[in-house]
């Protein structure tokens, strides 16, 4: 894994794709501050560091891939 990452104020299809997943309404692509809370819950509830960050391995246990 490397160092990548997508945190509040990115953009990008995976984040549309997380919200789906999560639960959010899917209005645009970008991650917002409304947004963390759910991303911080769904790392929390799979043993990942809930630091609210989209990594490759919040993605993984998402089921999806880095764009």
């Amino acid at each position: 894994m490397t160092d990548w990452w997508l945190d509040v104020g990115d953009a990008s299809p995976v984040i549309a794709e997380a919200k789906r997943i999560l639960g959010e309404p899917v209005v645009d692509e970008v991650y917002t501050e409304g947004f963390a809370p759910r991303v911080r819950g769904f790392q929390a509830l799979n043993g990942l560091e809930a630091d609210g960050m989209i990594d490759e391995r919040t993605l993984a246990r998402m089921g999806l891939r880095r764009p």
